[in-house]
């Protein structure tokens, strides 16, 4: 775990009390489900854009398994001089992967596709009978990124992509195997890669309120090359988000093998899911950056709470986790920051206090 989760603990664990003050209109609740007003929070992430050199921010919140609070600032276009925005719409690049891997369960939940059954047995694909370890690749393997599968190049003579494998590695490049599994489930809904869309509104994007988010079609549709992303905004990030709170489109099962499988360690790999386990507290982390826009999000189940970050290359991931921190008590975090610190100094200055009394005690 990295000095940032250590730190965040911390946090929790120092300060896991809290109020008993009741929500309004005007003010949404911390981690610690303390109030803070929203105007608050305007004025903190207008200061956190303010000291950056970014084009744009966006942010939602969710409490209770409903969206709460949204903030927009700076233009997503400064071409089109065009504003960020509820609507402004994104390429979620690899934070497309957990909405797909969801969209994978799916057909897991009703049985058209078995975690542990080789893709093999869905498509084929004359490579595979050349390497016999791509016949050990299920959907399971793809979800928790061990197909091992690593880019040599992106093209070949035959169109097809090259590649190598070492089975149930960590994959160099998770968005192989997701490739993998979006042909597999292409042969199941015998669809093309143009269809695939319609499925994918039917099966998630319709049942979550996120319709608004697409496949961003491309020309090239070669197995184990073309990529699967996806486009969306804000409120249907938000809404894959609840939906997974609440539970919607999986079972109970399912949704928990779902999340369980998708876990990556933070320090391995931070484009899936890292999971940060404090006490009651489970938060589930993703960040990622894609055709400029970073992107970061946390949520955890056991309290229905969230945080949606979109903003210029790199900074999402910087703010969200300052604001983070900031969201577990709110107003209060500064003031309690300055205690922690002059509790700090005061034990440091007591230490080398001591050391001095206890060497002038030896010398004399």
């Amino acid at each position: 775990m990295s000095f940032r989760s250590y730190f965040f603990c911390f946090v929790i664990l120092l300060f896991g009390l809290s109020s008993c003050s009741s929500s309004s209109d005007n003010s949404v609740k911390t981690i610690l489900d303390w109030d803070i007003a929203k105007a608050d929070l305007d004025e903190y992430f207008d200061e956190q854009l303010a000291s950056k050199e970014e084009k744009s921010l966006s942010v939602a919140l969710i409490n209770n398994g409903e969206l709460v609070y949204t903030f927009h600032r700076g233009l997503i276009n400064e071409a089109t001089q065009k504003s960020a925005s509820d609507t402004s719409r994104f390429n979620l690049g690899s934070g497309s992967r957990p909405i797909l891997y969801f969209f994978a369960m799916t057909l897991v939940e009703d049985g058209s596709l078995d975690l542990d059954k080789p893709l093999v047995e869905y498509i084929e694909v004359p490579e595979i009978d050349l390497d016999s370890e791509l016949k050990d690749i299920t959907a399971r393997s793809v979800i928790a990124n061990k197909t091992g599968l690593s880019m040599l190049s992106s093209s070949s003579d035959v169109g097809i992509v090259n590649y190598e494998i070492e089975a149930g590695a960590e994959s160099s490049d998770a968005e192989i195997g997701l490739n993998y599994l979006m042909e597999a489930i292409m042969e199941i809904e015998q669809v093309d890669r143009g269809q695939l869309d319609s499925i994918f509104q039917i099966r998630v994007a319709i049942p979550l309120g996120m319709r608004s988010t697409h496949f961003i079609q491309s020309s090239d549709s070669s197995v184990l090359k073309s990529d699967f992303n996806l486009e969306g905004n804000l409120l249907d990030y938000s809404n894959w988000m609840i939906g997974i709170m609440n539970g919607v489109g999986l079972s109970e099962e399912n949704m928990n093998t779902l999340l369980d499988t998708i876990i990556l360690e933070e320090e391995k790999d931070s484009s899936d899911l890292a999971k940060i386990a404090i006490g009651d507290y489970e938060f589930y982390t993703n960040t990622g950056l894609s055709d400029g826009t970073s992107r970061y999000f946390s949520f955890d189940r056991n309290i229905d709470w969230g945080f949606i970050v979109f903003s210029g290359e790199h900074y999402a991931s910087e703010l969200g986790f300052a604001a983070m921190l900031y969201l577990v008590m709110g107003s209060q975090f500064n003031l309690i920051v300055t205690l922690t610190s002059l509790l700090i100094l005061g034990l440091g200055i007591g230490l080398v206090y001591g050391i001095y009394r206890f060497f002038k005690f030896v010398l004399n």
